[in-house]
This record gives structure tokens, C-alpha cells and sequence, in this order.
């Protein structure tokens, strides 16, 4: 339930399918429908017929909105093209039936070729191409399709070029996902995309300097490491900026690596070793030209290269000027040796066999795990391993080196093995090194058969069935993330299920862009990405996504929140101000929560005849709510809101986008027989608000001028002390649990009674007694001091002091004190006292209690609501 307002009374106009009909008809052959400048949408001469579906000529659906323009992106070759009608007969016309041409933006004038051919649905495709004339799709360029049957005129939709807005821009590598761009000695891969992971193609980039000088253009990208401006240039003249942060590349962790070499000749000078080097993800070339060596510890104790055979170790930097660009940081130590000759002949082999060409395979599943102990270097009767071999691994995936704890999941890996080189009895240095590929297997886990999604409980993505998948969710926006309803399970054959963080990820993507919740209206993708176990390669990569669609919730039905329902219809409290009536919402007959800027709200006013049938004006106009009368609001979806549909569909198959609902603005208050302004008014109000008293006559009327009975005193007294909310049947003495029943022993109270289980509470607290004849007198009326009397019994029982120094002096004011009961006079000064009677002139202690002033007293002795104390009764044995 939300409030909404209809800014200041200045209620926008909405124009709806009924509107379209009443003044489309008779005398009035085609009438332009209007919301605002540039927003005019639909002529008519056939009021039932609606434009039901249109593309863009490539196929891609455009939305249509009775009242308003269709919009198309400018700078594109889109235009509107209808693809289905209906009309009040017939849900679905052929639209080949009719004729299609297209207008100039005054609605008449046919547009043509230049060789005079009038444009219709054959050749629109070429009139509006860009490379045809450019200028037709400019931003406030607007056509219209003229739809037709002969010369019968059907209907005219008008549609508009609009610039395009770009939302949320920002830069990519090649991953949507990949934010980050790192110095490599080279330009860079820079892409844009929306914040819906809309990829971009604008016409002009260039990038800025933070001086704003240009650091790249034409279709070139920045270099060196810092921080760019990207202006990015559209078709339609619209720019956008996007910084883009090129970070240093960080030697200290980088992979970083040296072969071996039989040549000591290859890497005789310090450019030549760092032209050799592996270093992931540096693609700049030559690498002398970036980096430069600033240590070296040779064989023979020397700081230079060329030192002769044996181990090298050496230390690079960035280069003086890649340093001071702030483009290289750190420094990276690596190894390498030079040999006098290579192990010949020599193997790899793990375990006992020989890896193949195509690599060694290790199976997760059958208990397999990589021992980096098996991997051995034969030559001749010779083997390497332990300590004798030097091993180190590289994802191949992510080109990153990772220690061998990172094995033990499923993944394609680079293994660099070194035969440690040592020297043979001849002084020459000896030794081997190479590279094989490990592959780790995990359990392949078929997506039709171990793999579950489910929503709400229900599979929707079968398993074990052993056919193809086509999973698919579509449900309607609810505001809370659909994931909290969707589930995955993933087990093996064996029946072991795998945990989702551990065993496998899931991502969720709208469009192309990674998103952590399914919220809104759009179309999602749910991906599950195996970790420790592999997705078996027989099953399409489909069959691991689960495509979730969020349609927008339709909001069938609306009602205004009023003052008070009767005759079936809502009535709302005159205030003599503007009022902005709130409303509950209906869909699929559950009220839902719909919040204020998702709608928006026009008023009619609204005759009403002598049924109470709501006649329309002869002309209808957008008018605030304030005077009597009776109204009718129309509710639509507010501008861009996606997640509501506010619609109903009086005829098969077409969809209004809009719903109605009436109400009355009455003076007559929260009861019909109550009205507003009256000195009780609102104490009436607040004795039905906090539950003390009701309404009589289906709770349209609260019949004021009344006299209140005994029956209802109780009622209203038990009401006042939490009544069925605080006390269950069994706790009041004088229930019949077998009858289920009250026994109080009054002979005018029968136990079925609505009043008895207040009339035995009110006995059983003795707030309320009965008469010597042993009747309660439920129909007796009850004065001005019984009812005090009461009230001060209650306040008794709540263990409150009612006592009154001087009763007589409290009472003095009033001319009729002295007819006050002595047995009462005590209630009736307390009662004074506190406020709670004797506001009017008189006191009246004999004469009958009226429910108006019976709610009046009420309210002033209890005004915060029910207590929350339950009495303690003495004995419950009556009704055991």
C-alpha cells in the first residue's frame, strides 16, 4: 500500500484507448492525441484498432505505448515497422492485409524516393538507411506509418528519433569483466560498454591527458601507465567521457623467466639475455628497449655477462626512462645457466612412464593427484629427480605461476622442469630442461544428468533424464532478488554433491554484464562454473545456463484507500483541502506494494446518477481531488519504469496500459451516519480506530444518537482490555469447553451469545454486575453515571487509585450535581476529575448513555490503545 501525489494538483494527462474511441467517433474523423510537445502518437478514424507489435526493420521489438510516440535511436537505419493490429473483433489481424506507407511529420504529406516511388513496407528499408541520407535519422525527426485497408483509413502511428543516452559508460580489456589495464610496452585493448553491458561503438575516441593535451586518437590507445580521459564520440554529435587508469607493471610479480643455453655466444651482452627472457604479459618488443640489467653475479665471480659455462644470476629493472614514466616498478632475480653440453639421450617420465607428447593426464576422480615426485629426467641408465630437478608451474589459463598446491584442481598447467646442472668429471657443465603440459581431471559431471536448477522448489532444468536441456525461468518482478528462490545442486554419479564456492561458482550476467542479484525487469543468465570437477565436453555449453526472464509485475486491479467501503463503493473524507488519495494494489488478486514513483495518477470528476452508477463527463478534464463528488483515477506506469505493468485487457488478446477505479469524496467522515466536524466526530473516529467500539449496519453507519445497551457496555469495556486478542475461551471463568459455550447463570444471556464472553469476563472482573432477578439486562439502556461507574471499575481492576477527596466540591460546577446517585456520585467525580466526562454543561447522570458520548469517554480515559496486563481470576472451577 503507497501514497502518491498528483504534484500539486497540476495532474498529468493521460490518454487512453476509451479516450481514443469516444473522440475518434461521429462527427470528428481524425483528432491528434496529444501529451506534451513532440509526445502525439496515435489518429484514428478507427477507434478499436491498436497498433499491437512493431520492430525496428531488423526485428528487434520496439514499445509501443497508446498515447505517445514510438521513440527509435537516431543515427541508426531503424524505423517503425507494425507487425500485428487488432481490433475489438479480432485479436490478431493479418497485417498483410493492409497497405503500409510511410508520412512526413505533419501526418499527410507521403514520403518518396527520389525517383518519385511513394515509401511503403517494401522499400522503407532503403529510404531510411544512413548511407541514403543521413539527415532522415536525425535526433526530432519524426514520421508516420499510415495503415490502411483500400481507402479505408485504419489507423496512424507516429514514431521519433531520439538521441540515444549512454548510462553507466565505462572501459573493458577484452573481458566485459576485465576492468583493469596494466603497462605492457605496447597500446592498449580498450573497449566501452553501458552499464547494462552493452557493448559500444562510437564513431571518434580520443584520449586526454590530465592537462588535456591529446595522448591518442584515431584508433590509436594510450601507452604509458596513468590516468585518461576517453572522449568518446557518437554518431549523433552526443560525446561522453570515461576515465580510463593504465597501471604500472609491476616487476617484483611477475613471472619471469630464463632458458638455458648450449650457446654462451646468444646471450653475450646484457641486451641479448633480455631479449631472451620470458616475461607473462609483457608484449613490448625489443624487451631491451624497456628493461635493462643492473646486476650480475657470473660463474667466475665476475659482474659481467660472458663469464663462461656455469650459473648466472641477474637482476632487472624497468629502463632509466620506462622508470621515470612511472611505467615499470620493482625489480625481478632470476637464474639460468649456460652449458657446456645437454643430458643426450633424455626422457621425461612419471611414475615409470613416459609423458606423452600430448601431456600427462591426471585423473581427480579415480584418486588421482599430481605427485611432483613421480616427474623424472631419464638418460641412459641415469635419473633425475628429488632435489637433482628443479620444477615450477604456470596456469595456462591465466598465464600465472602458481605453486603445486594449486594442482589439486581441475585445469590445463605448463610444467618447466631443470635438470639441476652440475659438472662431469671433465670440469664441463651438464644438464636438461624443458616444458611438458599436465592435465588435471575432475569429475565429469553431465549438465543433464548432475546437474539440477530448480525455482521455487519445482525443476526446471531436468536430471537423469538423459535429454537435451532447454532450461528456462520466466516470472513476474517481484522487488525481492529471484536468486533467494532459485537452486542448484551439482552431484556425481555416486551421489555426492558438490558445494557451491568450493566445488563450483555461479555467475550471473544481465545481458553481458556480471551482476550479483536478479532484481528487475530484464533477461538474466545463470551460469554454473565447475572448480573441482570438470563439465562433461559431450554437454553443450547451454546446458549449463539457466536463462532467467523478469517480466514486469501486472498490476490488474486498484483500490483507493478511503475513510470507509459501503455499497460497494470507497468513500474518502472530505477535508476542504486538496487530497492525494493512496491506493492498494491488486496482482493475480493478492495486494502487493507498489512504490510512489513507479505511477503515476490522473483525476476525472465523475457524475454520480440516482443508482449510484458514475456517469463521465461529456468532456473530461484532469482536476484535483478536493470537492464532494465522485472521481475516477487512471493509473499508469510512470516514465521509464519497467518493473509494473499497469493493464487490463477488455478484449481478447489487446492490453490497455492503464487501469481505473472510483471513489467518492463524501463529508459525511469515517461513518456514514458521522460527519465530519461534529464535536464528537473524532472521538467516534478513535473508538472505531483503536477497536474499542464498531460500526453497526455491515460497519457502514455507527448509529451516534443511540442509546448504548448493557450488552454493548461490556463488549466495549472487554474490547478496552485486549478482549479476544488477550483472552482465549478457556481462560475465562464460566466456559463450556464441551458445548463451547458461556455459562454465566444469566437467564437473558444464552452462552452463543456475540456479547456472553463478555458479559462472563465482565463478571468474572466484577466490573460489571448482574440484578437480584438473576438477568444481566442486556437490553437495558445505560445512564451517563452507570457508564461511569464502569469506567472506574475498570480503571479498579487495572489496580489505578479512583478515589476523590471531595466528590461534592468536584461536582459543584454543575447545575445538576444534585441529581447525581449517591452510590455513583464517587465514579461520577472521579470520572469529572479525570477529564473523562462532564466537558458539556451538564452532567445528565440519569439519563441514557448515547454511543457518541459512550466513545467519547472512552477515548478520553483510554486514548493510547488496549492495555497489555491480563486479569487474574480467582477460580475457573465453573468451567471445569
Amino acid at each position: 500500500m503507497t501514497a502518491c501525489t498528483n504534484n500539486g494538483g497540476k495532474a498529468r494527462r493521460v490518454v487512453t484507448a476509451a479516450l481514443v474511441g469516444v473522440l475518434s467517433v461521429g462527427a470528428v474523423p481524425a483528432i491528434a492525441l496529444a501529451t506534451g510537445t513532440g509526445d502525439v502518437s496515435l489518429q484514428s478514424v478507427q477507434p478499436a484498432h491498436v497498433l499491437v507489435e512493431a520492430d525496428d526493420g531488423f526485428g528487434n521489438d520496439v514499445e509501443i505505448v497508446e498515447g505517445k510516440a514510438v521513440k527509435l535511436e537516431a543515427g541508426t537505419d531503424q524505423y517503425l515497422r507494425p507487425t500485428k493490429i487488432a481490433d475489438s473483433l479480432d485479436s490478431s489481424l493479418d497485417i498483410d492485409d493492409y497497405d503500409i506507407t510511410y508520412l512526413a511529420s505533419d501526418g499527410v504529406t507521403p514520403l518518396r524516393l527520389m525517383s518519385g516511388e511513394t515509401i511503403n513496407d517494401t522499400n522503407a528499408a532503403t529510404y531510411f538507411l544512413d548511407q541514403w541520407d543521413g539527415t532522415r535519422t536525425q535526433a526530432g525527426k519524426s514520421y508516420w506509418v499510415q495503415i490502411k485497408k483500400g481507402a479505408e483509413d485504419i489507423l496512424k502511428v507516429q514514431f521519433t528519433y531520439v538521441a540515444p543516452t549512454y548510462a553507466g559508460v565505462y572501459a573493458y580489456d577484452t573481458d566485459l569483466d576485465d576492468t583493469t589495464f596494466t603497462y605492457d610496452g605496447d597500446q592498449q585493448s580498450i573497449h566501452f560498454a553501458d552499464e547494462d553491458g552493452v557493448t559500444l561503438s562510437p564513431s571518434k575516441v580520443r584520449y586526454l591527458n590530465a592537462d588535456s593535451s591529446v595522448a591518442a586518437e584515431n584508433g590509436n590507445t594510450p601507452v604509458n601507465a596513468g590516468t585518461y580521459t576517453a572522449e568518446l564520440t557518437f554518431t549523433n554529435a552526443q560525446k561522453v567521457n570515461v576515465t580510463v587508469t593504465i597501471d604500472p607493471f609491476a616487476l617484483d610479480t611477475a613471472g619471469v623467466f630464463a632458458q638455458d643455453t648450449t650457446v654462451p655466444t646468444d646471450v653475450d651482452t646484457r641486451d641479448e639475455l633480455l631479449d631472451t627472457l620470458d616475461i607473462t604479459g609483457f608484449t613490448g618488443t625489443p624487451k631491451h628497449a624497456h628493461f635493462k640489467v643492473t646486476k650480475v653475479e657470473s660463474p667466475n665471480g665476475g659482474s659481467t655477462l660472458g663469464g663462461g659455462s656455469g650459473k648466472y644470476t641477474v637482476t632487472i629493472e624497468g629502463s632509466d626512462a620506462e622508470v621515470k614514466a612511472g611505467n615499470i616498478t620493482g625489480a625481478a632475480t632470476i637464474s639460468y645457466y649456460v652449458l657446456d653440453d645437454d643430458l643426450q639421450p633424455a626422457s621425461v617420465v612419471y611414475g615409470t612412464n613416459p609423458i606423452p607428447a600430448g601431456g600427462l593426464h591426471v585423473s581427480l576422480p579415480d584418486g588421482e593427484s599430481f605427485d611432483d615426485a613421480k616427474v623424472k629426467v631419464v638418460s641412459g641408465d641415469d635419473e633425475y629427480d628429488g632435489k637433482a630437478l628443479e620444477l615450477s608451474y604456470v596456469d595456462k589459463k591465466t598465464g600465472a605461476k602458481v605453486d603445486a598446491g594449486a594442482l589439486s584442481k581441475p585445469g590445463v598447467y605448463t610444467v618447466h622442469y631443470r635438470v639441476v646442472p652440475f659438472q662431469n668429471s671433465l670440469d664441463k657443465w651438464i644438464g636438461q630442461s624443458g616444458s611438458f603440459t599436465l592435465i588435471v581431471d575432475g569429475q565429469k559431471i553431465e549438465a543433464n544428468a548432475g546437474l539440477t536448477y530448480s525455482f521455487d522448489g519445482k525443476v526446471v532444468a531436468d536430471n537423469g533424464t538423459g535429454a537435451s536441456l532447454v532450461p528456462g525461468v520466466t516470472t513476474q518482478y517481484t522487488g525481492s532478488d529471484l536468486m533467494e528462490r532459485i537452486g542448484i545442486e551439482v552431484k556425481d554419479e555416486d551421489g555426492k554433491v558438490y558445494a557451491e564456492g568450493t566445488d563450483y561458482t555461479v555467475t550471473i550476467k544481465k545481458g553481458s554484464k556480471t551482476v550479483d542479484s536478479i532484481v528487475d525487469v530484464d533477461t538474466y543468465t545463470i551460469t554454473v562454473n565447475p572448480v573441482t570437477f570438470d563439465a562433461d565436453r559431450n554437454s553443450t555449453p547451454a546446458d549449463w545456463v539457466l536463462t532467467v526472464v523478469v517480466t514486469p509485475m501486472r498490476i490488474d486491479e486498484a483500490v483507493v484507500n478511503g475513510s470507509l467501503e459501503a455499497n460497494k463503493k470507497v468513500y474518502v473524507a472530505w477535508t476542504g483541502e486538496e487530497i492525494s488519495p493512496t491506493f492498494t494494489f491488486y496482482s493475480d488478486g493478492k495486494a502487493v506494494d507498489v512504490p510512489a514513483d513507479a505511477y503515476e495518477v490522473t483525476y476525472d470528476l465523475y457524475k454520480v446518477d440516482a443508482s449510484g452508477s458514475f456517469v463521465p463527463p461529456a468532456k473530461k478534464t484532469d482536476v484535483a481531488v478536493k470537492d464532494e463528488g465522485g472521481y475516477r483515477a487512471t493509473i499508469e506506469a510512470a516514465k521509464g519504469v519497467k518493473n509494473y505493468e499497469f493493464a487490463f485487457s477488455p478484449t481478447v488478446g489487446v492490453s490497455y496500459y492503464y487501469i481505473t477505479t472510483d471513489f467518492l469524496v463524501t463529508k459525511k467522515g469515517v461513518f456514514l451516519d458521522v460527519p465530519a466536524g461534529e464535536w464528537y466526530s473524532q472521538a467516534v473516529y478513535d473508538a472505531a480506530k483503536l477497536g474499542y467500539m464498531n460500526g453497526d449496519g455491515g460497519g457502514y453507519t455507527f448509529s451516534p444518537m443511540r442509546e448504548l445497551t448493557r450488552a454493548e457496555a461490556a463488549c466495549v469495556l472487554f474490547n478496552m482490555a485486549g478482549g479476544d486478542t488477550m483472552y482465549s475461551n478457556e481462560t475465562i471463568p464460566g466456559y463450556n469447553t464441551e458445548g463451547e459455550v458461556y455459562e454465566t447463570g444469566f437467564s437473558d444471556v444464552e452462552g452463543n451469545e456475540f456479547f456472553a464472553k463478555a458479559v462472563a469476563w465482565c463478571e468474572a472482573t466484577g466490573i460489571i454486575n448482574g440484578y437480584a432477578d438473576g438477568t444481566f439486562g442486556v437490553s437495558r439502556k445505560v445512564t451517563n453515571e452507570e457508564f461511569a461507574c464502569m469506567l472506574a471499575n475498570l480503571a479498579k481492576a487495572k489496580g489505578e487509585d479512583v478515589s476523590v477527596e471531595d466528590a461534592d466540591a468536584v461536582l459543584a460546577g454543575y447545575p445538576d450535581a444534585g441529581l447525581v446517585s449517591d452510590w455513583a456520585k464517587e465514579a461520577v467525580a472521579w470520572a469529572v476529575q479525570e477529564g473523562v466526562m462532564g466537558n458539556g454543561p451538564t452532567l445528565s447522570p440519569a439519563g441514557s448513555i448515547l454511543r457518541m458520548r459512550a466513545a467519547t469517554m472512552v477515548v478520553n480515559y483510554q486514548p493510547e490503545g488496549v492495555f497489555d496486563s491480563v486479569f487474574e481470576f480467582e477460580s475457573q472451577e465453573q468451567g471445569e
